[in-house]
């Protein structure tokens, strides 16, 4: 086998260097007081209690859907993991938006091993080549330091897979099981992992490996039932099936069989939905244009096992959202570096210009998203401080999720999400200030963000009314209310 050429050869090397260390540098700088999703604040207040009651439930969701005593549709093994960085780290943003990071580095050395040990091609270039596009992705460059699961799933499934083709290669059964435990693992983490089970157990039917299939669907089916581990009466079933079914993130389409079959053909609305999945979409597309013989002979089993994940993303996942492309990332990355790798072994170099240009053209998108998240700095505990200085405590009061950020020990704190999803929901229709004092607060914090999504005006919160007035105006845009 001829070794790649040029760019991936041994002199080339050290650009390859440059730019990894470039964007890891960009990486690690990017922790510092990175911008909150809503979701780390979410997943943070469950694991929370989880760490202190030993029960995942929610002290701010009190009165929506029996949260303050059970979350049993929670994303169990990942609000657990977040629970055991609270004991050993204590409680912050910034401890539990680390808890993928362990994730995205053994996700990289699974990528590593995937391609010294399963490819045609695995030189020191090809091995840059991966983690570069992988760190560079925008999504894995948000996601990974984001308490969010997508990470671990991504890790997980890729993990499940390597073991899978070991086995089937192999012809062996101990690697199948193993596979097996750790797609279960990811449908633990989230029952989006179930992605993982679907598709490996799809192309093991389709192999005809039908007693590998039954013991790898049986492995996962067994880890997957953790899940339910704290579903322990019939009244439990009967909350989780509440839950599940009155979850915001759902819609009533969710639970239409014929919903999830037509999804697939509305995948491509996340496979390009923005810059960062169209640019690594469009990569692959390319390199599958260019180097389809190729792969179909060497890496037949990474192809049918992606084009099955790719499916099963779609018909599983609730909608289109481009969080769960993380799941693609990784079989992507291998299948762009190893069409990449044989092109640039060939002598033609028409192809090899083309790819290089795309490449070029992926890591410059990549590197402008990468800096925009740099750039969303915000010291959100402090910026809490402040807004708590205005509200003595032990109040009532009404504020954004993320105000558990730390504040959800000084105050009898409600988040304006409840509010919101049971207007959403159709199961409340009275107004915002009428909500604040039905619901006994005394305090509401805003953000101008938000107050479209409650019906609210800035000019009429600056103006006060018969049920509330404005009491402070803080520089960070927020609007702290006394409810009269």
């Amino acid at each position: 086998m001829r070794q790649p050429f040029a760019l991936l050869k041994q002199r080339h090397q050290a650009l390859l260097w440059v730019l990894l260390t470039g964007f890891f540098v960009l990486f690690v700088c990017s922790f510092y007081h990175r911008w909150v999703h809503m979701d780390d604040a979410w997943f943070a207040d469950e694991a929370l209690m989880m760490a202190r009651t030993g029960q995942i439930r929610s002290e701010v969701f009190a009165g929506f859907l029996h949260y303050e005593d059970k979350v049993l549709n929670a994303h169990k093994l990942h609000v657990m993991l977040g629970a055991l960085y609270i004991h050993a780290f204590g409680f912050s943003p910034w401890v539990l938006k680390a808890v993928p990071l362990p994730f995205l580095a053994l996700l990289g050395l699974l990528l590593l091993h995937y391609q010294r040990r399963f490819t045609p091609y695995h030189g020191a270039g090809v091995l840059l080549l991966t983690l570069l596009l992988l760190l560079a992705h925008a999504s894995v460059f948000e996601y990974s330091y984001s308490y969010r699961p997508e990470m671990a799933h991504a890790c997980l499934g890729f993990g499940s897979f390597l073991l899978l083709q070991r086995g089937v290669q192999g012809n062996r059964l101990a690697p199948v099981a193993a596979a097996g435990v750790l797609a279960g693992l990811a449908a633990f983490i989230h029952l989006n992992g179930l992605t993982f089970i679907a598709a490996g157990g799809g192309v093991l039917f389709f192999r005809g490996e039908f007693k590998k299939m039954f013991l790898f669907g049986g492995i996962a089916a067994a880890v997957t039932a953790l899940y339910f581990f704290d579903i322990r009466t019939p009244e439990d079933v009967q909350l989780f099936l509440f839950q599940f079914r009155n979850d915001p993130a759902l819609k009533a389409t969710n639970f239409s069989p014929w919903h999830y079959f037509t999804k697939i053909f509305g995948e491509h609305m996340r496979l390009f939905r923005d810059w960062p999945q169209a640019s690594l979409t469009g990569l692959l597309l390319l390199v599958l244009l260019l180097t389809f013989p190729h792969l179909r002979r060497h890496n037949a089993f990474l192809l049918a096992y992606t084009l099955l994940l790719v499916l099963a993303v779609a018909v599983i996942t609730r909608d289109t959202n481009i969080k769960y492309y993380i799941l693609n990332i990784p079989f992507f990355v291998v299948i762009i570096v190893q069409g990449v790798a044989h092109h640039f072994a060939q002598p033609r170099p028409a192809p090899r210009y083309v790819l290089a240009a795309a490449l070029t053209f992926y890591l410059a998108v990549h590197a402008v998203l990468d800096l925009r998240l740099v750039r969303r700095r915000e010291d959100l505990v402090a910026i809490h401080e402040r807004v708590a200085a205005v509200i003595p405590a032990g109040s009532a009061i009404v504020a954004p999720i993320t105000f558990v950020f730390n504040q959800i020990d000084r105050y009898d704190m409600r988040t304006l999400e409840v509010y919101r999803y049971q207007r959403e929901k159709g199961t409340l229709t009275v107004p915002f200030w009428a909500y604040c004092r039905g619901a006994g607060r005394q305090y509401a914090v805003l953000k101008d963000d938000a107050l479209a999504e409650l019906h609210l005006s800035r000019e009429a919160v600056r103006a006060g009314g018969p049920h509330f007035e404005l009491i402070a105006v803080l520089p960070d845009n927020y609007l702290v209310c006394r409810i009269k």
